[in-house]
């Protein structure tokens, strides 16, 4: 902040000006009276230099006085203009501006103003960001002339934006963003805007066509409209904003297909149109453009297929997850050595997963779901390529017809792998009890298989893991009691195979356990007493099974619960009134068994 001046100042100013001037009047003395002698037989002479002493003295007297009553008209404006934003604000939690912004305080010494250099001590900056602010903008934020940066950036800004800010023509930084602006750009913003760089309205609530006059900003580098309403094409002249790095404008409503155009923009270092309408082929340019390190597309309708070459040394984010684009694996995408995060589910891709893919050496997010991708060998051994990817944390495969079975190299796999899900693939044979090694793994889905055999053991050592999802495979066996190790375990999936035996009391102990699924399998012998501790059990699903005894008052302990089943099984006695008691449950499932009784009176939500 520069240094602060006063109306004292300019005081002092004006009498060192009247000083010049009496220094001048002196001058001008001092050489009439040297003319004098020289000039007694020419007394025009001596007038017409008298005359213009005192001409010259007008004009400094006069140049002076209009040059400081100008600075502090000029700071008067700067003053005004900020008290009437602050007029505007109806909500100032923290009181900020209400206390610091006093009119007895000089203005270049409030919160979140900057002013320039001693020359004109005018307001060349204006943050206020992250306040919490409830308010509108006035008109009078256009008679800030000298300002460079405007950001009032994460409040609750609401209403239109005003003309006037189209005056504010040294702007070069302007943020907007997450607030609740409507209406469209100010018509002219970007015809009169010729120096900005940096433009954001993320996350408000404009609507309307992006206009092609921002082309007209021919030094904008960061262009941020996302998660708005914004409809209508993406303007094509964006493509003549040759220093653009980044261009966001996700989560709109545009249609129509991507402009060829921006493969021109050869500094691009991120374009993101995410969740929009996009439709037609991606402009394989783009896939040229050396410098970009973000390419994210998802949530579209974008389709084609994607080039096998492509120089994207910098690439390190590819989201393509969500539209439908079809052909084979693109094959550019096992050169981008820097990538660290790969979506290309729900789309129609087809083909081998290649081995190669195991070149990304600082990949951390995998997701290919949904798609027709194959394996070249049984044992899925793009799998085994994955082990060189030793930052990777997510995995997902899901809903591609691999007709394999899962490698013992599976254990291999990053040991900072937190999500590993293969559903709906086809996969037969065992789960390997490698799996155990994949210590920090936090969910595993393994669901909608033909898997065979039995529960490994080694699940038991996954102290991390929070959701265990193997149902709807043909496993055998008992349930493990090591599965009671989990302490951190929320949710439990094992229903639809073929387990048999009885429920391990232990499980009893796992008091995190908020789902309880073993439905649909061959489990015998009474429910342990345990299970009734469960207290903060929401899902608890035993149904289809053939488990026998009465149902105790315990029962009741069941408080938070949202939905029991416990049908179709063997179960006998009378039905428990306490289950009256249980105000959160939604739905009741008893039927099926040999219960006696009524349903108590009390308990009114969907029963059968």
């Amino acid at each position: 902040m520069g240094k602060r001046f006063s109306l004292n100042h300019y005081q002092e100013r004006w009498d060192h000006f009247q000083g010049w001037l009496l220094f001048i009047s002196l001058l001008c003395t001092c050489s009439c009276r040297q003319s004098h002698t020289k000039t007694t037989q020419h007394p025009d002479i001596m007038g017409i230099i008298f005359s213009l002493c005192i001409f010259l003295a007008f004009l400094v007297s006069f140049g002076t006085l209009s040059f400081v009553n100008a600075e502090v008209t000029d700071i008067s404006t700067d003053k005004q203009a900020l008290l009437a934003l602050k007029s505007c604000i109806s909500h100032d939690p923290s009181n900020l501006l209400a206390n610091n912004w006093s009119i007895s305080s000089f203005f270049c010494d409030w919160i979140g103003v900057t002013c320039g250099g001693a020359r004109h001590q005018r307001v060349t900056a204006l943050d206020i960001s992250n306040l919490g602010l409830i308010g509108t903008l006035p008109p009078q934020i256009g008679n800030l002339s000298f300002l460079v940066t405007l950001s009032i950036r994460n409040n609750s800004f609401h209403g239109s934006l005003p003309d006037e800010l189209t005056q504010l023509r040294s702007l070069k930084y302007l943020n907007l963003g997450y607030n609740r602006f409507s209406g469209g750009l100010p018509e002219s913003i970007f015809d009169n805007l010729p120096n900005l760089e940096f433009f954001s309205l993320h996350s408000n609530m404009f609507k309307g066509k992006i206009p092609s006059t921002l082309s007209k900003c021919k030094h904008l580098q960061q262009l941020g409209l996302s998660s708005n309403n914004f409809i209508g094409p993406i303007p094509k002249e964006i493509g003549n904003l040759t220093q653009l790095k980044r261009i966001d404008l996700g989560s709109n409503k545009l249609q129509g297909e991507i402009p060829y155009e921006i493969g021109n923009l050869h500094n691009l270092e991120g374009l993101e149109l995410a969740s929009n309408h996009l439709i037609g082929p991606v402009p394989a340019a783009i896939f040229n453009i050396s410098t970009i390190s973000i390419l994210s597309l998802f949530d579209n309708q974008l389709s084609g297929s994607l080039p096998s070459t492509a120089e994207l040394p910098n690439l390190e984010l590819l989201y393509l997850s969500k539209n439908n684009f079809s052909g084979p694996f693109p094959g550019f995408i096992t050169n981008a050595s820097k990538l660290r995060y790969l979506e290309l589910g729900t789309n129609s891709f087809s083909g081998i997963i290649p081995s190669t893919i195991g070149n990304l050496k600082n990949l951390e997010k995998f997701t290919v779901d949904s798609n027709y991708f194959t394996s070249s060998t049984p044992d899925m051994n793009f799998l085994s390529s994955l082990a060189n990817c030793k930052n990777l944390r997510v995995l997902w495969l899901d809903r591609n017809p691999f007709n394999g079975i899962l490698p013992n190299s599976i254990g291999n796999l990053s040991i900072s792998l937190e999500l590993l899900s293969i559903s709906y693939c086809n996969i037969s044979g065992n789960i390997p009890e490698e799996i155990g090694k994949l210590k920090k793994l936090m969910t595993l889905v393994i669901v909608g298989n033909e898997l065979t055999g039995s529960i490994p053991f080694s699940l038991g050592g996954l102290q991390k893991l929070q959701g265990l999802y193997l149902q709807n495979n043909k496993l055998e066996g008992f349930i493990p009691n090591n599965l009671c190790h989990l302490n951190n375990l929320v949710e439990l999936y094992l229903d639809g195979n073929k387990i048999s035996g009885s429920i391990p009391a232990c499980l009893g102990n796992l008091t995190t356990l908020r789902t309880l699924s073993l439905g649909f399998n061959m489990l015998t012998s009474f429910i342990p007493s345990t299970l009734w501790n469960l207290k903060d059990i929401l899902y608890f699903n035993l149904s289809s099974n053939s488990l026998n005894g009465s149902l105790p008052l315990e029962i009741g302990n069941l408080k938070v619960a949202i939905n029991i089943d416990l049908s179709r099984n063997l179960f006998s006695g009378n039905i428990p009134v306490v289950i009256g008691s249980l105000e959160n449950l939604q739905s009741l499932s008893l039927g099926y068994n040999r219960l006696e009784g009524l349903i108590p009176e009390t308990f009114d939500p969907l029963t059968s």
